[in-house]
């Protein structure tokens, strides 16, 4: 008989997003290795393009609600989270509530949604991409199932999250994925031993990409063209790129520059374009599609990004529009930040020059418009880069390695939710096995106090039934008396739980009461 295929959960902040088709590569590329993949989203997605790659994705998407008064049945998910294992739930609670950046309430109920898909699918591994959100959400998965984590950490998520909460998603994740050795080395330095740290580069999918590259197009073989695709944001150094074109104007070069993305740059970009008079050279071409930008690939002369740390420290890693470039025989021109260097060598496949040096940036795109032998040489040392040491299958392959390294590993207690701590594990500890024997089907008998030497006939009557074969699980308002410990007392195996008191004044309310009394009756 085949063995079930175990399924990895891929948690997502927004899917699919044109701006991370580095991701939707990923996945397409564990589904060919043979890989059952379901995706989690946290946020529905806000483009108005959607990546034609998200259309060959076939693992179902599921969009995880942030409230609970939204679809999916979050309160039910929670309440039956709770039930199964009331004192995980509530750990998990007081974990989200007192870790250093704060309580989310809709990462809180979203996670306990993921939690609850998780256990019913019976997926035993959770992958988050980003150490933000969809790893803050992941943790909490892990703290209500004991479903263990993994992470893919990228440039923004990396230099922006405060240390210490990195450190503890690190700490808690069976092991940590990144797109560059710099990247690797950061965390490193950050998490100390422990958790396995691996560079894996994205890559390009050369098959799939060099198919959209044939797709027939009108190339402009005319006026040169300087192709730069991006956020519209601070670390892509797009105000350098546009300052140096001025420059370039200036100097007599014929050429145009088309700037494709988005963001919240936008504003501050076309006001320099009109302040610096480059409405004619410089265009903004807004949001495209692989298919689109591919087209603008083949007609391109000269690929460019500059990138910068900004000022907030937010840096790329290494742009997957290089890797597309490359591989479509363009001279890119960047800069020396980040693990961009572990892409482009100087002078060898492309061209760096210092961040934020205006000067630089436009002399070497000069000497590029002025030598076609050059851009020649460096653009067919660029695709042979990627071809021998960027394509993805290669990292994807190492990915699903990991993946079943520590699926095959897990417990099958988290296959379902059936299989997690029982709840008796919670109760008094002198209980438990008096629970676990009775079962089911057990008769509750609540009293004012027990034991007490004054209802000794209670006692008896216990006893008796116990002996009949009548399963009991005694409850009681309050303590009984210390000295009660006769034979037959002693002789009572039903388990024994004393009710939790109620003072308003000193409990502060029926909320704090009941979580603070609630998980621990709950299972009975």
């Amino acid at each position: 008989m085949k063995a079930k295929q175990q399924k990895v959960g891929y948690l997502l902040k927004t899917y699919p997003k044109v701006s991370e088709t580095f991701i939707l590569q990923e996945i397409l590329d564990l589904e060919a290795l043979g890989l059952g993949l379901e995706i989690f989203s946290l946020q529905h997605p806000t483009d108005v393009i959607v990546p034609s790659l998200a259309k060959q994705v076939l693992a179902p998407v599921t969009y995880l609600p942030k409230s609970m008064g939204k679809e999916g049945r979050p309160l039910m998910a929670h309440l039956r989270l709770f039930s199964t294992d009331p004192r995980r739930y509530v750990d998990a609670l007081r974990f989200a509530r007192h870790r250093p950046e704060g309580l989310s309430w809709s990462e809180f109920i979203q996670g306990g949604c993921l939690a609850w898909a998780l256990l019913q699918s019976g997926i035993r591994h959770l992958h988050a991409h980003f150490a933000t959100e969809p790893a803050g959400t992941a943790e909490l998965v892990h703290r209500f199932t004991g479903i263990p984590y993994s992470l893919t950490c990228h440039a923004k998520d990396i230099f922006l999250s405060s240390p210490d909460a990195l450190r503890r998603k690190i700490h808690h994740a069976e092991f940590v994925v990144t797109c560059t050795e710099a990247n690797r080395s950061f965390l490193q330095s950050i998490a100390g031993s422990g958790t396995p740290i691996h560079r894996l580069y994205h890559g390009l999918n050369l098959a799939r990409f060099d198919g959209l590259r044939k797709i027939d197009s009108s190339v402009d073989t005319g006026i040169p063209m300087i192709l730069s695709v991006g956020r519209f944001r601070e670390k892509k150094g797009f105000l350098i790129l546009i300052r140096a074109c001025r420059i370039l104007v200036d100097a007599g070069h014929r050429f145009r520059c088309q700037i494709v993305g988005y963001g919240p740059l936008q504003p501050e970009m076309e006001e320099l374009i009109r302040t610096l008079g480059l409405g004619e050279t410089v265009s903004l071409c807004g949001k495209k599609t692989i298919e689109e930008v591919v087209d603008l690939y083949r007609r391109a002369t000269i690929f460019a990004l500059p990138c910068r740390v900004a000022d907030d420290g937010d840096r790329d890693g290494i742009p997957n529009v290089f890797m597309e470039a490359m591989a479509m025989g363009l001279p890119v021109v960047s800069t020396d930040v980040s693990g961009i260097p572990e892409l482009i060598h100087h002078n060898r496949n492309g061209i760096l020059v210092p961040q934020q040096d205006v000067e630089s940036l436009a002399k070497a795109l000069g000497r590029l418009l002025e030598n076609p032998e050059l851009r020649h040489r460096l653009g067919q040392a660029g695709r042979e880069t990627i071809v021998n040491n960027f394509v993805s299958e290669q990292s994807s392959r190492r990915l699903k390695e990991l993946f079943s390294e520590h699926v095959q590993a897990q417990p099958a207690r988290v296959e379902s939710h059936e299989s997690l701590t029982p709840a008796s594990a919670w109760r008094e500890p002198e209980l438990a096995d008096a629970t676990a024997r009775e079962g089911r089907g057990a008769i509750g008998y609540i009293l004012k106090g027990f034991p007490r030497n004054s209802e000794a006939f209670i006692t008896n009557e216990i006893y008796l039934l116990e002996r009949m074969g009548l399963r009991l699980r005694l409850f009681s308002a309050f303590q009984g008396d210390n000295a009660a410990t006769g034979s037959r007392v002693q002789a009572i195996a039903s388990p024994l739980t004393y009710l939790p008191e109620s003072d308003e004044a000193k409990d502060g309310g029926f909320i704090p009461w009941l979580f603070s009394n609630f998980p621990r009756y709950l299972p009975s």
